[in-house]
């Protein structure tokens, strides 16, 4: 019998899935240092970020998840933070910090009347009553690709169907004016926005025919492009590349159009892509060292490396890699992402209601040793 049992379990451990490795710890000042300097190229891992489910998920029915139809979050590079405001179906917008130094989330709202219902959930019941920021009344406000941050520290969100923009300046919460329509058309409902550093501004897709941006020195929306390679109705995404200082213009609802925007304001369209895109079907980042754009095709789990320079595909099963963090598939909306310059990987944080779990995993593209930028100043912190 013994023989026979041993025999199962050999069995079981071949078609039993890999678990996946916890980040190994070399060197570095911080957790997040020392997870990155332990990966080589094309290598990832399950890291302790301290992220719970209850920050991650709700209660009640429906979408109940804060990321549920998102896909980017903000890098504040100044503070060493990651960023994400998002919001269920119906229930109140909450914001999640990760920060680096303490390696540990928070979870906060700048809204009145937001509170935490029973198990630690988001409140479920919370609707319009409370909110008093700009002409939106409705919770509704799913993140989409309306999370950034600029590099001295201030971070953006776009309100779903709004015209303007929140933001947080360092020691308040502020709203940017509401786009004018001789520049924003009249009906916008979701589109991703973006901080381009060699612009000063936050570039916005309101619309398929229309890319704009918010031009921080002068506080004024500016139209960049006009009837730009875009298509669909929503769920634009935009992905600024540190290597290549250009931003990737997606279109939305699984439309496989896109352009590139260089830094000079010029708008170029780029081959159509393999896949479609867009916040629901697609989850974009960008390798900080190689420059390459990663993409995960919601539908199946595949992955893709993107040359903008090129403008050439690569699946990475043909780059030979086999493994990847197990992302959501399917109807999934729950994967978050965030690329860390500072540390030369990318973060992705995945709700995961199957097996009622929150998971953040760090992955390296191109090999390279993570700079070690300046300590942050202390009087901006935000959580």
């Amino acid at each position: 019998m013994g023989i026979r049992l041993l025999a199962l379990l050999a069995v079981a451990a071949l078609v039993a899935p890999a678990l996946a490795a916890p980040c190994a710890t070399v060197g570095g000042t911080t957790a997040l240092d020392s997870a990155a300097r332990g990966l080589g190229a094309r290598e990832w891992c399950d890291f302790n970020s301290n992220l719970t489910r209850a920050m991650v998920g709700g209660c009640g029915g429906g979408a109940p998840n804060l990321t549920t139809y998102a896909d980017s979050m903000a890098w504040d590079s100044l503070n060493r933070q990651v960023h994400f405001e998002g919001n269920r179906h119906a229930g109140a917008p909450r914001r999640i910090v990760y920060d680096e130094a303490s390696n540990s989330w928070s979870s906060w709202s700048s809204y009145a009347g937001s509170g935490i219902c029973s198990g630690g959930y988001p409140d479920c019941t919370y609707n319009t009553g409370g909110i008093t920021d700009g002409t939106r009344g409705s919770c509704n406000w799913h993140a989409y690709d309306h999370n950034t941050a600029d590099n001295s520290g201030w971070l953006y969100f776009r309100p779903f169907g709004a015209r303007y923009m929140r933001y947080w300046n360092g020691s308040s919460w502020n709203s940017t004016s509401s786009c004018p329509t001789s520049v924003c058309p009249t009906s916008v409902i979701t589109g991703g926005i973006e901080y381009f550093p060699e612009r000063n501004s936050v570039v916005w897709i309101p619309y398929l025919d229309r890319i704009v941006e918010w031009q921080k020195a002068s506080a004024t929306w500016v139209s960049l492009a006009s009837s730009p390679s875009l298509a669909g109705s929503y769920d634009y995404a935009l992905e600024y590349n540190p290597v290549h200082r250009v931003m990737w213009a997606m279109s939305g609802q699984g439309a496989t159009a896109s352009s590139k925007l260089a830094a000079n304001g010029a708008v170029t369209a780029l081959g159509a892509a393999p896949l479609g895109l867009g916040v629901t079907v697609a989850l974009v980042t960008v390798d900080p060292v190689g420059g390459y754009y990663i993409v995960y095709r919601k539908s199946d789990g595949a992955w893709f490396q993107y040359d903008i320079i090129a403008d050439t595909w690569t699946t990475f099963s043909t780059l030979g890699i086999t493994s990847m963090p197990p992302l959501v598939t399917g109807n999934a909306q729950d994967n978050i992402e965030v690329s860390i310059p500072d540390r030369n990987v990318m973060m992705f944080v995945v709700y995961d209601a199957g097996n009622s779990q929150s998971k953040t995993y760090l992955y390296r593209h191109t090999a390279s040793t993570p700079t070690v930028p300046p300590a942050a100043p202390t009087n901006l912190r935000v959580n």
